[in-house]
């Protein structure tokens, strides 16, 4: 008899927490930005841009990988500076020790934008526009902030 109570009960208790353990390995989207720029920076090295490398797919959509390689391979990157940085040149300490994450803003589309700002003296502001993909977050673009004229 008491097995008609503890069954139900045991059954109910296990379909509530499934969702609670999916979402909970789930990365918060600021964490994956800034595990992103750590290897970025680390792996951006001269003659050896981490666009280049093939561990890039680990953070970004394959689609927008393979668009910023061939605009590298055409020298003809938008703007003349890096996709992912936004500038021609930075300092590598510096920015890893000044890289702020701003909180996530999760869109009805199901894109997330953060914000990522970096520098002293002078700062840069990049939005990165991810999407889930099989289970993880992706970079699908990145934008900089810089007024229109």
């Amino acid at each position: 008899m008491r097995f008609k109570f503890l069954l139900p009960g045991f059954l109910i208790l296990v379909a509530l927490s499934l969702p609670a353990r999916a979402n909970a390995a789930l990365q918060k989207p600021e964490d994956f930005v800034r595990q992103f720029y750590d290897w970025y920076i680390t792996a951006d090295k001269g003659n050896n841009p981490a666009e280049m490398s093939d561990e890039i797919y680990k953070y970004v959509a394959k689609s927008t990988t393979d668009r910023v390689r061939a605009d590298i391979k055409r020298g003809s990157l938008p703007g003349d500076v890096a996709y992912f940085t936004k500038v021609q040149d930075y300092d590598p300490d510096e920015w890893k020790t000044t890289t702020i994450i701003h909180p996530a803003l999760a869109l009805s589309n199901g894109i997330t934008l953060v914000t990522a700002s970096f520098g002293k003296q002078d700062k840069t502001d990049i939005v990165l526009f991810l999407k889930l993909e099989h289970g993880g977050w992706k970079i699908i673009k990145v934008d900089d902030v810089l007024p229109y004229p």
